[in-house]
């Protein structure tokens, strides 16, 4: 069936229940229900007899909307008259009489009938101010029918609502102004008999739940038990608060709190809700008797904190449910009660913002709303900012969202500031352990928190949760099983505990196919105490170990069958675990798994698009080579040399590495390793200015190429024609062969093996002055990498971008190339391809101040070239380079300019980018 629409509609709502109900109800049952329905047929009537259509009839209440404000009002005085008429009958007994109101508001009225909204809510409430038999309407409603002769008004006066933001002027209406001023004058003062509750009043306000209140709050009254689940800490205790104590009015007999963390076995919480309700139980069956205690009242039950004592809640619930219709139950608890009828409300975290939110969007999230505002109470003058914002976002992504955590966080802020703040995190079990008094013992710190969750579960589950904690990302269920069982624990036991731990909210169970597990953080942080504390964490590590070092080995044989989507969507969650391995690894100088591993990694930085963390796989390569005693190993252990040597600080030179790789994998009884190292040995020798031997190596790799390999593997040797003509100055040949790498890419389908190859003919179209080519191609790229929303495919089309507009003279345009590309390729090490670019920009003026800034520049590109032992530019940037040389000496002459340069060298690249920044902002600008 296909899911209800919805629509905003101006409606009038009228709202009715029944005064004295329960007590009718205690008084003679039978008579009541029949009282009942038979002013339920009055109601219909005289609804539908003022167009008019009854929407519900829960209990004792009547709901119903009208298109006009004068119609719901015509229809109340007519209902009440009937109703009067029929009371006065000798023959009956005392009847019901009911209370009405009316309001005219904007709600969400929906196909199936419903409507939803403020304007219900006001209704409802100003109907309970109303007298027995009376009609209060807002001032909406009178303002519209004010000067009415068949009305009179009567001002009661400005009231406040219940869970309303703002005051509500009511008026009292009848048809005859003397018997109205007589009637409410006698009427006793509405709310005087006020609802019995003993719901805990909260002292803080509750941040950035209001769709949940208002949900929440509609399924209570709906459904006879529903049960709020999430981990300690989420906020369910005073989200059920907040829900409760707006619902009152609905309960005539009571909102009733039932805390039962002080409960310490089950058979106890049927004397805690009657204690709580204020019912006493006698000798006997202690359920049975509660539930006849409780048959025929109208009331809600919160129990609070059932987790611990699930059996005994539900031998409360059965009986009680069975034979209580007028009593609803609203449940906390880290796991469902599983008993028949129960609606499971699972709480999410709060809504952290993403960590590149600006301060405007940040602050639209609970989690952000929620930090500023916990750390104001502890400081008045604390306030975030833009330059505050990115700080507060990584503490509240840390925490996972959860909402005590963030509030112990928050309330340290003021006082020690976000900086060390977000350092003292690693250590956040004992930071966060002084909460709010007023608030449970076990909440009153973070680790007393999970201490009891962790104290409610069995042996074996807190076994398979300190192992789970060695995964520092999404699990695989397949490697959950494979580093969680050993001797002591089979693989079924490991899937029955997950099922468990997910229940108890312990582990996020993610909604991939197929799912995947997640522990939060900070579970995860106490579990490895646990584990450690176990005497567990070495065996753990280096199962976990083993068992992503098989994964690398299947992940790469699939990257170059699988197109980058498929590939991405196989292992990319996984990348998180593969680097904890790998880490894990360096440190133990365990060279198999390290070398699998970081050859998993390097082929995720290429499907990802960046070179984060290319230094420390570089370090580790050649730190665990001198351990490798394995062919495989050694020869993925120099390809990973190779691979890593463009972040510029290699402690082998490129070439030697290269042949060192080349060497090791001749050793393996596989020409594919073979292959692809003498094609990196080609663009290697390219790179350093050793054409002949990049077409020495190229041969050679073509020689054993095989055409069943597939196309990706295939593409890189025809890829080395593009490389070895970009250095060697044969652009023609070079736009030939990135033409056929692109017709080979195409007949794959995959579109980032598309773009690479039309990236790399935009390239060539630089350096050959076809700027055409080259501005459409890079444009299409830039559009592609922000669709994939990965920031690194935008680099190296943003860079042409930059070269081709600069060469054309659009310096705006290559302003704002440069400007978005430059603070995502600093990061991925390759920020100073660009400098030869916003060289010729600053030179293009002719103002020798800037000419001298161009210089620099260029020194500053210098040093990254020399660093990554390439003694020339590629041909674009060559070709961008000649421009803006030619327009410095033109400014400031050859010998300035070399002095310049050498000067430019010395920058950092902080100093680098700023005074890049500056020129780029300037350049941007209309002129």
């Amino acid at each position: 069936m296909a899911p209800a629409s919805s629509q905003r509609r101006l409606v009038a709502i009228l709202a009715a229940d029944a005064e004295g109900f329960s007590r009718h109800m205690a008084g003679d049952e039978a008579a009541t229900v029949a009282d009942l329905e038979a002013a339920r047929q009055i109601f219909r009537a005289g609804v539908a007899a003022r167009q008019g259509r009854v929407i519900d009839t829960a209990g004792d209440s009547v709901l119903a909307v009208f298109d006009q404000a004068g119609a719901a009002v015509e229809a109340a005085c007519e209902i009440q008259q009937a109703l009067k008429t029929r009371s006065a009958d000798p023959a009956r007994q005392e009847s019901l009489r009911f209370r009405i109101g009316i309001h005219l508001g904007d709600v969400i009225h929906r196909d199936d009938g419903t409507v939803y909204g403020d304007g219900v809510n006001i209704a409802a409430r100003i109907q309970a101010l109303a007298r027995p038999e009376g009609i209060v309407v807002s001032e909406a409603v009178c303002a519209v029918l004010r000067g009415r002769g068949e009305l009179v008004f009567l001002d009661r006066g400005e009231q406040r609502l219940k869970n309303i933001a703002y005051p509500v002027r009511i008026h009292a209406v009848g048809r005859d102004a003397t018997e109205l001023a007589r009637a409410e004058a006698a009427a006793p003062a509405p709310g005087a008999a006020a609802t019995r509750s003993n719901i805990p009043i909260a002292s803080e306000p509750l941040i950035s739940r209001e769709a949940e209140v208002e949900a929440l709050g509609e399924r209570v009254l709906r459904d006879r038990l529903t049960t709020l689940v999430g981990p300690g800490g989420i906020g369910k205790t005073r989200l059920a608060g907040v829900v409760a104590a707006g619902r009152e009015e609905s309960f005539p007999d009571g909102v009733w709190w039932v805390d039962l963390a002080a409960v310490s076995t089950g058979d106890r919480v049927p004397q805690a809700v009657a204690q709580a309700s204020g019912t006493p139980l006698g000798e006997g069956d202690a359920p049975a008797l509660l539930a006849r205690a409780l048959s025929g009242r109208r009331l809600l039950l919160i129990l609070d904190n059932c987790e611990h004592v699930l059996a005994g809640v539900a031998a409360v619930l059965i009986p009680l449910l069975a034979s209580s219709a007028g009593v609803n139950v609203l449940a906390t608890s880290q796991v469902r009660l599983a008993v028949e009828g129960e609606q499971v409300w699972r709480l999410d975290a709060l809504e952290v913002p993403p960590e590149d939110s600006s301060f405007d969007v940040a602050r639209s999230f609970g989690a952000l709303r929620l930090f500023e505002r916990r750390a104001q109470s502890v400081d008045q003058r604390f306030r975030l900012d833009a330059a505050s914002t990115a700080s507060a976002i990584e503490v509240c992504r840390k925490l996972d969202g959860n909402a005590l955590a963030i509030e112990m966080a928050a309330s340290w802020a003021p006082l020690i500031g976000l900086g060390a703040l977000k350092q003292k995190l690693v250590e956040r079990l004992r930071l966060l352990s002084k909460g709010n008094r007023s608030l449970p013992s076990r909440q009153q710190s973070l680790r007393a928190t999970l201490d009891w969750s962790h104290s409610l579960l069995r042996p074996t589950e807190q076994q398979v949760l300190r192992r789970l904690s060695v995964f520092v990302g999404s699990i695989r269920l397949e490697l959950a099983q494979q580093v969680v069982a050993a001797d002591d624990i089979d693989e079924w036991a490991v899937l029955e505990a997950l099922r468990t731990l997910a229940d108890r909210s312990l582990i996020q169970v993610e909604t991939s196919q197929p799912p995947r597990y997640r522990l939060l953080e900070t579970v995860r942080l106490y579990s490895a105490e646990q584990l450690v504390a176990a005497g567990e964490s070495e065996a753990v590590e280096r199962r976990h170990g083993e068992a992503f070092a098989s994964l690398g080995i299947a992940l790469r044989d699939d990257y170059r069958v699988l197109s980058h989507l498929e590939f991405l969507a196989l292992y990319g969650a996984d990348e998180a675990d593969i680097a904890a391995a790998f880490h894990r690894a360096w440190a133990r100088r365990d060279a198999h798994t390290g070398a699998v591993t970081g050859a998993a990694l390097i082929y995720l930085a290429s499907a990802f698009g960046v070179n984060a963390g290319m230094r420390q796989l570089h370090t580790a390569a050649c730190e665990l080579l001198p351990a490798a005693t394995d062919p495989i190993d050694r020869s993925l252990l120099w390809r990973q040399v190779v691979m890593t040597a463009s972040v510029g600080n290699t402690e082998v030179p490129r070439l030697v590495a290269a042949r060192n790789w080349l060497e090791a994998a001749r050793a393996l009884d596989d020409p594919r390793p073979v292959y692809v190292a003498l094609c990196t040995l080609a663009g290697e020798c390219a790179r350093s200015a050793d054409i002949e031997g990049a077409r020495t190596a190229a041969a050679q790799a073509r020689a054993i190429e095989d055409p069943a390999w597939p196309p990706r593997l295939r593409s890189l040797s025809m890829n080395l024609d593009i490389e070895i003509a970009s250095y060697s100055g044969d652009i023609e040949a070079g736009r030939e062969s990135a033409r056929a790498v692109l017709r080979l890419a195409e007949s794959t389908g995959d579109t980032r093996d598309v773009m690479d190859a039309s990236q790399d003919l935009a390239c060539l179209a630089v350096a050959a002055g076809d700027l055409d080519e080259a501005l459409s191609r890079a444009r299409e790229g830039v559009a592609f990498g922000r669709s994939t929303n990965r920031p690194g495919h935008t680099s190296g089309p943003l860079l042409t971008l930059c070269n081709a507009s600069a060469i054309a003279g659009d310096d705006r345009a290559a302003a704002h190339a440069a400007l978005e590309a430059l603070p995502i390729m600093r990061p991925d090490l390759w920020a100073p391809r660009l400098f030869d670019a916003v060289a010729l920009l600053a030179a293009r003026s002719g103002d020798p101040a800037d000419a001298g800034l161009a210089a620099r520049f260029v020194g500053h590109a210098d040093r990254w070239y020399a660093a990554m032992q390439m003694p020339q530019r590629a041909a674009a940037e060559a070709r961008v380079l000649g421009l803006a040389l030619a327009a410095i000496d033109a400014a400031i002459g050859e010998a300035e300019r070399r002095k310049e340069r050498e000067e430019g060298a010395s920058l950092s690249d902080e100093q680098a980018d700023r005074l890049a920044v500056e020129l780029l902002e300037r350049k941007r600008r209309p002129q």
